[in-house]
């Protein structure tokens, strides 16, 4: 693999990095792991937000308010692919990444690549450092809904993984499109994944690099139950783009049927439950579901 993977690291990569109100520091650090790994690193401010005194080479893009994390995206991306990148790595504002990441999923991708694989994204696995540094299993779907794999070495053809880690090869985006805008936020990462599989592609989870994450707020005791906590707002969006995605036609079977039908239930449940102690979570759950079924899209304020 030698010869191969030293010629791929002479490919262009890009950082695109969405940032809304970050913790500044951690920010700092999660552009500081990557910055001698990629060419260029585009920052692209979905808020009123000034880095100037970062001490950081970077392209800022400022959007000056907030136009969702799929606009986001590829505005970074349009940019990257304008000044020639071979492959983009989309990150969060609060991921920090090993040393030789990139290095080592460019040369997994020249590897795979090389024997016929059609790839549309590599990834890492996730540490959830907000549930006492859980690994986040793999997943892929079986007859009835997801089923979690657990490889221990071998890179592994998943249904979706989140997009901050994603390497993508620029040329993907030409077939199977960029991110999905009108959903905002959540679901976007996972929407894309589903269509490039529609397109014939592959998106491959790495085991053997694992990358620090914060899914979800917190987690809090609601009747004895533990519940990921996220903001009012994000529960809104994560009800609604799932009954988007299961009216779309495109995501017709089976398996996405059952897995979207218990995401939405379990999501209503927990916003009712939450809703004993703050009535505003019975907003989220009416508006959400209105939404989705009239087939609002874009923006929506609390």
């Amino acid at each position: 693999m030698s010869e191969l993977f030293h010629k791929y690291m002479k490919k262009n990569v890009d950082l695109v990095i969405v940032t809304y109100l970050p913790n500044r520091d951690q920010l700092k650090k999660g552009i500081e792991s990557l910055k001698f790994q990629v060419r260029n690193i585009i920052v692209v401010s979905n808020g009123p937000d000034d880095f100037s005194n970062f001490g950081i080479i970077y392209i800022h893009i400022p959007l000056n308010e907030n136009l969702g994390i799929g606009k986001a995206q590829n505005k970074g991306i349009d940019m990257a692919i304008r000044l020639g990148a071979d492959f983009i790595l989309t990150a969060d504002q609060d991921t920090i990444f090993p040393l030789n990441y990139v290095e080592n999923v460019l040369g997994i991708y020249e590897e795979l690549s090389s024997e016929g694989r059609n790839i549309a994204a590599l990834g890492p696995i996730f540490r959830d450092e907000n549930h006492k540094g859980r690994i986040h299993s793999m997943v892929r779907f079986k007859k009835f809904g997801l089923a979690k794999i657990h490889p221990a070495k071998i890179p592994e053809s998943v249904s979706h993984f989140i997009s901050s880690g994603m390497v993508i090869p620029a040329s993907a985006f030409l077939v199977i499109g960029k991110m999905k805008e009108d959903f905002f936020m959540d679901w976007v990462d996972t929407e894309w994944c589903w269509r490039a599989q529609k397109h014939g592609f592959e998106n491959l989870q790495i085991p053997t690099l694992i990358v620090s994450h914060e899914l979800g707020q917190y987690t809090r005791s609601h009747l004895g139950v533990s519940i990921t906590t996220h903001s009012k707002t994000r529960e809104y969006y994560k009800i609604r783009n799932a009954i988007l995605l299961l009216k779309d036609v495109n995501y017709r079977t089976l398996p996405i049927f059952i897995y979207l039908s218990k995401f939405i239930a379990k999501s209503v449940v927990v916003n009712l439950i939450k809703g004993l102690n703050d009535y505003r979570n019975l907003k989220v759950v009416y508006a959400s579901i209105l939404h989705g079924i009239i087939g609002r899209t874009g923006k929506w304020t609390f």
